[in-house]
């Protein structure tokens, strides 16, 4: 989990998985904050009416020893964002492909160089081939989500970047 804001956790209730048996469902994060605690807020049988020892298949939230080892088996490598709170980005390897989930950070502008960090972070290592753009403000309508794609792939080309862009929509899926 990049962080706890509730955009990013309300959904949690409603993933179908923990609700089917034999589901082996893993959490983790290098946040530092409890994330039990934030679980067992969210599925308190108040704000949700379901606890979450009532879930057929409730996650386990890896300890420290068991994230280290998934850090390991996944080439798992993390870095703060700029956000309110605490907030990280991710970045994996598998079968030699990688992928990186970076969410609300709010970069300085772009010829910051307070940013080189994050762009260490994705440059070359990942040897990026598309960019996924999401998150959106759900006022934006399609309109301005394909003119900031648009804006996107215009900065992209004008840096010498020779990568593909896209708006993630609903539904949308990525296979490695």
């Amino acid at each position: 989990m990049s962080h706890y804001h509730w955009d990013h956790i309300q959904g949690l209730p409603y993933f179908y998985p923990f609700y089917r048996l034999n589901y082996d469902i893993d959490i983790t994060s290098s946040h530092p904050y409890n994330i039990n605690s934030i679980l067992e807020d969210l599925f308190d049988g108040i704000k949700f009416p379901i606890k979450l020892s009532q879930l057929s298949s409730a996650p386990h939230v890896l300890t420290k020893k068991e994230y280290h080892s998934f850090q390991k088996q996944f080439c798992c490598s993390s870095i703060e964002n700029r956000h309110p709170g605490i907030s990280f980005s991710y970045r994996f390897e598998v079968n030699k492909k990688i992928i990186v989930y970076c969410s609300d950070n709010e970069l300085y502008p772009f010829c910051s160089h307070e940013n080189n960090q994050h762009v260490q972070f994705c440059k070359d290592r990942s040897n990026v081939k598309s960019l996924y753009l999401f998150h959106h403000d759900p006022r934006k309508s399609d309109n301005e989500l394909k003119r900031q794609e648009k804006l996107a792939k215009e900065w992209v080309k004008k840096k010498g970047g020779h990568f593909n862009i896209y708006t993630a929509t609903e539904g949308f899926s990525l296979s490695l």
